[in-house]
């Protein structure tokens, strides 16, 4: 529409000139007998308006109002974010607070459901328990096919009686003899479930000889063939009590890998033929407990020993009011393992060798590896050394007294004899 205003104040003067000369034309020709003077008259005044309209458009008009603004444009999109400034120091911490107080107990959830019952475990590979108290009897005249190992179906081995029980122990187990003599070695390899039940291998406390188990056949009865006697495994308890070892190579009684042999009532001649080891030989970590009168006799060899202990740490107990003796052997106790030697001050020690000639180096105790031995009481006869002590072993001495010994104790690299 203002355009339009624009357009037509522009150009009405032309038009009016226009018209008004159009007009004249009219005037001129169409109607020639007219006064002109009354046309001129008319034009004059035309020119005068036409004039008059012209000086009006070019004179300025007043100032219209201000038209009302049109609404604003669309924000532009967002410009990109400046890059991060630099992290500020860390502030100073601030004090602890004090402790709040501590909150109620919360109520305890409910019991959640039994879960599965899981799969049976293997047990071929733990071997099988005991379930109660069981006693077999060993007699010559028994067999170990046909016997139950009852009293009047008796087996004819002891290592066969030992096979038939369970591998692990829960319940006290007894393997009691018959008088006879047991031609075999026999591997005693079990294990206890509660650390309190004994296997008992049982001859007669009273009568030990008319018990005998031997290293040595029937064709030649002083010759061993034989290694061991007693090889006790295992962890169980062991007690063998009433029963005469004799003629083996290299031990009547062999205590290995942390076994507890106790013994009581116990004959032990000529079980070290091969001049090796001793009567008893512990092995690592075993323990021997002698609880009732001991008689070591050896064949006067020039290695044999009635105890012996080298292949790692052992002890021996000895509680109780007995004899412990010892003859014809070189050493009494021969001891290079650390091990402990304890005994209670009622046992006597009786070591000797005066059936024998004097054996060159032979001790009565000999101890080398820090080996400690405590409360002995002993009689000592026919040894080179009573007490041989090397590499920071010790022995306690209650009473020791000395007959035909060449030297009484020797310490030597820090021992000590108290």
């Amino acid at each position: 529409m203002d355009n339009s205003k624009k357009i037509l104040g522009k150009y009405l003067p032309v038009i009016l000139v226009f018209l008004i000369s159009l007009s004249y034309s009219y005037y001129s020709y169409a109607q020639p007998k007219k006064n002109l003077s009354s046309l001129d008259q008319i034009l004059i005044g035309l020119n005068e308006k036409v004039k008059h309209i012209i000086e009006i458009k070019e004179t300025p008009g007043e100032k219209g109002e201000q038209g009302i603004n049109g609404k604003n444009g669309q924000d532009g999109s967002a410009g990109a974010d400046g890059a991060d400034g630099t992290q500020g120091l860390q502030g100073i911490q601030g004090e602890k607070g004090d402790t709040g107080a501590q909150g109620l107990q919360g109520i305890q959830g409910e019991k959640g459901d039994t879960g599965a019952q899981g799969l049976p475990g293997d047990t071929a590979a733990v071997g099988n328990v005991s379930t109660q108290s069981i006693t077999y009897y060993v007699s010559n005249a028994g067999s170990d096919v046909a016997g139950d190992g009852s009293v009047g179906n008796p087996f004819a081995t002891i290592q066969y009686a030992v096979d038939s029980l369970p591998d692990y122990l829960a319940h006290e187990c007894n393997i009691q003899l018959a008088a006879g003599t047991y031609r075999e070695s026999i591997v005693v390899n079990k294990n206890n479930v509660d650390e309190t039940p004994y296997l008992y291998i049982t001859g007669n406390i009273g009568a030990p000889n008319s018990y005998r188990v031997t290293g040595a056949d029937a064709g030649a009865d002083t010759t061993a063939v034989r290694d061991y006697g007693f090889e006790f495994y295992g962890d169980a308890f062991f007690y063998i009590r009433g029963i005469k070892l004799d003629y083996y190579k290299k031990a009547g009684i062999y205590t290995q890998n942390s076994s507890k042999v106790r013994m009581a009532n116990m004959n032990l001649n000529y079980c070290a033929q091969d001049n090796l080891y001793g009567a008893i030989k512990l092995g690592v970590f075993s323990y021997v407990d002698v609880r009732g009168t001991l008689n070591i006799t050896g064949n006067g060899g020039n290695n044999e020993a009635g105890f012996y202990a080298s292949d790692g740490q052992s002890h021996m107990y000895n509680y109780g009011t007995f004899n412990i003796t010892i003859r014809n052997v070189k050493y009494g106790i021969y001891s290079d393992t650390q091990s402990q030697w304890i005994t209670d001050n009622n046992v006597n020690w009786i070591i000797d060798n005066s059936a024998i000639v004097k054996i060159p180096g032979s001790a009565a105790f000999y101890f080398t590896a820090a080996d400690h031995s405590h409360n002995f009481d002993a009689s000592i006869n026919n040894f080179t050394y009573g007490i041989y002590l090397d590499n920071m072993s010790l022995f306690d001495i209650d009473v020791v007294t000395y007959t035909n010994v060449d030297t009484n104790t020797f310490t030597d690299n820090g021992s000590v004899v108290v």
